[in-house]
């Protein structure tokens, strides 16, 4: 995928979660061609309840590989996000 293809649908999402309510625009006051996004309470309210999600996803995992092992694997997933942002 593209760089203009990810742009494009990120900007969709985020105008979307706008649209939902769980985003406000605010004018970026250092640069007014560009706009701040803010989540509101209901967007921190889902996000409260995504990082309980994704935290008992992680707990199975560690119980599944090992705590060690775990740690090893979103390291090494790390890396290779970093190393494909980067290429």
């Amino acid at each position: 995928m593209d760089e203009l293809t990810v742009a494009v649908r990120m900007s969709a999402l985020v105008y979307q979660l706008e649209n939902l309510g769980y985003l406000n625009r605010t004018p970026d006051p250092d640069d007014g061609r560009a706009a701040l996004f803010i989540l509101t309470p209901k967007g921190e309210q889902l996000k409260k309840i995504a990082k309980k999600i994704n935290r008992g996803f992680e707990q199975r995992w560690e119980e599944a590989v090992g705590v060690e092992n775990y740690k090893l694997l979103r390291e090494l997933l790390l890396k290779m996000i970093e190393s494909a942002s980067q290429g």
